[in-house]
């Protein structure tokens, strides 16, 4: 990414983060795993957020989600 996102973007961006947190809780209700299998995708989402903040751009973000969904699915 070049780090060039519209505000339209930036929103979009956050309302999926936001969604992709309520569908692990989801998962998490639905008995999917427990708690402690599900902290670490909650921490990195976190990350995500936090790093896309204001703007901000990177590669690679989601690598570390993906990994750690297909270990528990």
């Amino acid at each position: 990414e070049d780090g060039q996102r519209s505000e339209a973007s930036n929103e979009r961006l956050e309302t999926l983060l936001n969604e992709a947190r309520q569908q692990l809780e989801m998962a998490e209700l639905l008995g999917y795993g427990k708690k402690k299998d599900f902290e670490p995708l909650y921490s990195e989402l976190k990350k995500v957020k936090e790093k896309t903040a204001g703007g901000g751009s990177g590669k690679g973000w989601l690598d570390e989600i993906k990994a750690r969904l297909s270990k528990l699915f």
